[in-house]
């Protein structure tokens, strides 16, 4: 569903403004929540406020530069390659959560259902 509202966000906007628009209305969503969530929410269990916005802004940063991608990728290509493509960070994902952030549980149970989502989107792409 979401990539026929970026096909049709593409078509009226253009890839660059559209992913502005994301970006940004994604950036006015957590500003006004993270302004409601309890202190020690917003402080990363004991860590200053400051350091919470920091890395807000970084993942912020990124996931505009995603976007950016992303739109420019479905505007160019069908949208079941493009799918099909960014699937695969679900288990690069996984694996980031394993190895950098200790995920142990239920790994191989993580795994294998990241790779049937990008094996299934893989095979969205390729037969239709």
């Amino acid at each position: 569903m979401t990539s026929v509202v970026h096909k049709v966000g593409i078509a009226a906007a253009g890839p660059m403004p559209w992913a502005v628009v994301l970006a940004l209305g994604s950036a006015v969503v957590l500003a006004a929540v993270a302004r409601v969530l309890p202190a020690e929410l917003r402080a990363g269990g004991g860590g200053a406020p400051t350091a919470w916005g920091r890395w807000a802004a970084g993942a912020g940063a990124f996931y505009a530069v995603q976007q950016v991608g992303l739109q420019s990728a479905l505007e160019i290509a069908p949208a079941g390659y493009v799918i099909a493509l960014a699937s695969v960070s679900i288990v690069l994902g996984v694996i980031a959560g394993i190895v950098w952030l200790g995920e142990r549980g239920a790994r191989r149970w993580r795994l294998g259902g990241a790779s049937l989502v990008t094996m299934g989107a893989a095979l969205v792409a390729l037969y239709g």
